[in-house]
């Protein structure tokens, strides 16, 4: 199925008079009505049905500045986190908001922070400067992405799980789980604990973190496919994370076919300056294309865990990072 079709096939209600929506590449687009609209104008209510619905708005011809950026976000979010990755500044004092990567490179497609537990609900991209020469933001929505797979894939994910091993340290596991008596032998025993299984392997401690191959999104029933699979394969080189559960390498042609199924119903954004996407970090996958001037590029992120979390939602009482 067309990607753009499967979008123009849904009803696109009309916000309130200070803002129309249509879709444009793909995605809902939010456009000021009237010239010089400001974020804070939105109706906040309207913004998240759509959000709930869509999944991947892109506000465009609206201006504001960081604060005004981070005022908007916050009717929407209840806390943040920061992607600890390298390559990226830190461009507020509490340390929310954040450059994308500043390479150059392409990157494939993926959730953000979709290798650790407290993978955020919601990710924000804001455009102060576009780059002249590539540099798209790429979006994938995961549900549209199952559509694409062969019947042997969709049935090797819903029998599999992937594995998320890495190393760690009893300081480490303390903090974390904001327990300052924590023992070894306390952690071994616990078992799984805020969304890791603790072990010892050839006497190195392990924090595993396992979670489905599909998934229901937040906002959504059906299945839905989103990892951190075909970014560590083509980006960073890696064939042993993660792993299927029993701790095998997830083969070649299966990677091949997810990075060629998702390919198929990706849509390309070409920013413009003060655009800014709000993004259903649960459904939707996002990547980039390579950038031919990065010193122009310059693209704001947070990434913020939603304050209308569905209270049914699947571990709620376990995600301490939420507070």
């Amino acid at each position: 199925m067309d990607y753009n079709l499967l979008l123009e096939c849904r009803p696109v209600k009309m916000l309130v008079n200070t803002q129309t929506c249509e879709i444009e590449q793909g995605l809902l687009v939010v456009k000021p009505s009237n010239g010089g609209c400001s974020l804070g104008s939105l109706d906040v209510l309207e913004i998240t049905e759509q959000y709930k619905q869509f999944g991947a708005l892109l506000f465009r011809g609206f201006d504001y500045t960081i604060d005004e950026f981070k005022l908007f976000t916050d009717q929407f979010c209840s806390n943040y986190v920061s992607n600890r990755s390298p390559g990226r500044d830190l461009l507020s004092d509490d340390g929310r908001v954040q450059t994308v990567n500043l390479g150059e490179k392409h990157f494939s497609l993926h959730p953000e922070i979709a290798r650790e537990p407290w993978q955020p609900d919601i990710a924000w991209f804001a455009c102060q400067s576009p780059s002249n020469v590539g540099g798209e933001t790429i979006v994938c929505d995961g549900v549209a992405a199952v559509e694409q797979f062969s019947t042997e894939l969709i049935e090797l994910m819903q029998n599999n799980g992937l594995s998320h091993a890495l190393p760690t340290d009893l300081g480490w596991a303390s903090q974390f789980l904001q327990d300052p008596t924590l023992t070894l032998s306390k952690l071994l025993e616990s078992g799984y604990l805020s969304g890791f299984k603790f072990s010892i392997v050839n006497g190195q401690l392990i924090r595993t973190y396992e979670r489905p191959m599909l998934h229901k999104p937040m906002f959504d029933d059906r299945w839905a496919y989103g990892s951190f699979l075909v970014f560590a394969r083509r980006n960073l080189g890696i064939s042993n994370f993660p792993t299927y559960l029993s701790g095998a390498k997830i083969e070649d042609k299966w990677v091949d076919e997810i990075e060629s199924a998702t390919r198929k119903v990706s849509v390309e954004i070409k920013w413009r300056e003060k655009d800014l996407i709000m993004l259903d970090n649960t459904r939707f996958m996002h990547g980039r294309n390579p950038i031919g001037d990065p010193q122009n590029r310059k693209i704001l992120t947070q990434f913020g865990y939603v304050s209308f979390v569905p209270q049914d939602y699947p571990n709620l009482e376990q995600q301490i990072w939420r507070s």
